[in-house]
């Protein structure tokens, strides 16, 4: 199995790409296994998500206040869905990673809120 290592050095919504994050959590480290999907395969691949900040725009940040997560996942694919192009087969797969890495964020989450 493949170790990659996520890198996230831009300041967008993490959960949506939006380019106009409003808050920021704390994270720490964690590993989820998702799916490296090209075209016709997948992958299993253990993904490393540093410690860090995780950035959220308005909308991202109330489905998370709200506890949403089916909702920010949706989201999230579908903003994703719009800048790149996704085969049918395998938008299940892609829903079920960001599904996953929700998850390890929520677990790993620490205390505090930063306002940008």
């Amino acid at each position: 199995m493949k170790i990659i290592r996520i890198v996230n050095d831009s300041k967008v919504c993490t959960f949506c790409y939006d380019p106009h994050p409003v808050v920021g959590y704390p994270c720490g480290e964690f590993v989820c296994v998702g799916l490296t999907e090209k075209k016709w395969w997948r992958r299993p691949e253990r993904l490393i998500y540093p410690e860090g900040v995780w950035f959220a725009c308005a909308v991202c940040s109330e489905m998370i206040a709200t506890d949403r997560w089916d909702d920010l996942a949706r989201r999230g694919f579908l903003e994703l869905s719009r800048r790149v192009e996704i085969h049918p087969g395998l938008r299940t797969g892609i829903v079920e990673n960001v599904k996953r890495k929700h998850i390890g964020f929520r677990e790993h989450r620490r205390s505090g809120v930063i306002q940008y």
